[in-house]
């Protein structure tokens, strides 16, 4: 018999580098607008982040900037409208 398991999972936001619209050329300083850029991440194994050195982005994915406030959120398109249900502010993608 198996028991039922509900394992933890949390988002996390990262801060990246100042200078990511040399390594993004459509993130232009006049999209950006001075905001702080972060890389949203979803994880069942919150455990782990203390050693986190790096965050990884898949090749195959295509990820969206999102305008949250006064600040813009990397994350996979995919997981964008799941991600908002789950913690709900308000957003104006970008």
């Amino acid at each position: 018999e198996y028991h039922d398991h509900g394992s933890p999972s949390i988002y996390v936001k990262f801060p990246l580098l100042d200078d990511l619209g040399q390594a993004i050329p459509e993130l232009t300083a006049e999209k950006i607008g001075g905001r702080k850029i972060y890389a949203l991440i979803w994880t069942t194994t919150p455990w782990t982040l203390p050693g986190n050195l790096a965050v990884a982005f898949h090749p195959d994915y295509r990820y969206g900037a999102v305008a949250v406030g006064d600040e813009i959120w990397i994350m996979a398109e995919d997981l964008i409208e799941q991600a908002f249900s789950e913690f709900g502010p308000d957003v104006a993608t970008g």
